[in-house]
């Protein structure tokens, strides 16, 4: 197999915390080797910011915040993104 793009949706959703540790390490090798574009699905934000170089938060279908990882903290303030955060217990 010689996939263009890995899609992944909720991975480690129902894995513990060092199982989840161990997927991420394992798709970082992925890319580094074989440099394939991943598009990652997932309610974790801290493990998509730590894989991730570009994020999209999604409400109701659309876009509401489009921007590189590195940059999630200018979009804290956003009301719609602040509002999923905070339920979740994310310190932001």
């Amino acid at each position: 197999m010689d996939p263009e793009v890995l899609l992944l949706d909720e991975i480690t959703s129902a894995l513990d915390p060092p199982l989840a540790a161990e997927i991420l390490r394992y798709l970082r090798k992925i890319n580094e080797t074989f440099h394939i574009p991943m598009m990652l699905v997932t309610h974790h934000v801290e493990f998509a910011r730590s894989l991730a170089t570009r994020l999209l938060f999604m409400k109701e279908g659309k876009v509401i915040v489009d921007t590189p990882a590195a940059k999630l903290d200018q979009y804290y303030d956003h009301v719609d993104l602040k509002e999923y955060l905070e339920p979740m217990g994310e310190d932001a």
